[in-house]
């Protein structure tokens, strides 16, 4: 096998690269979107959309075709069903409010931006592994190149 056949160094630098991977290629981007979603403002946001909707005043903007609705102005002390509004505008669909079906498109978009970030932190891990290796190569290279032969 491959790895039987490696040095010490070679061991090292493969131990730390899979470390590397685990790390910043999995559980930092799990870690860092799991926070995205459950962020304060994040939970704000939703309190605010959830209390628009129950308010009773938005029902045009729950229940109409979205391309019928005007976009409010923003208040942060009335309700102008503001959110409701751009959480339809940015939804995937655009129909009427369902906060189940909002709930799960976030959850989707979480899922996407995971693993975007997944693939991009696991390249640059894979990246600087390289350049890691190939610098130790080129050490090794010279050290041999100073080395007294044998006689």
């Amino acid at each position: 096998m491959m790895l039987n056949r490696m040095n010490g160094w070679q061991r090292l630098w493969f131990c730390l690269s899979a470390l590397s991977l685990l790390i910043f290629g999995i559980v930092y981007p799990y870690v860092t979107i799991i926070d995205g979603v459950n962020s304060q403002s994040n939970w704000e946001y939703r309190n605010v959309t959830r209390s628009e909707v129950w308010s009773g005043q938005c029902d045009d903007y729950v229940n109409k075709e979205f391309s019928q609705l005007q976009e409010p102005r923003y208040s942060s002390t009335e309700n102008t069903c503001y959110h409701i509004y751009n959480s339809r505008r940015f939804s995937a669909t655009q129909g009427p409010y369902d906060e189940e079906r909002l709930a799960a498109e976030r959850l989707s978009e979480a899922r996407w931006d995971a693993l975007g970030f997944v693939a991009i932190a696991s390249v640059g891990v894979l990246i600087a592994s390289g350049l890691v290796y190939f610098l130790g190569w080129m050490v090794a290279w010279v050290r041999r190149g100073f080395a007294k032969p044998a006689a």
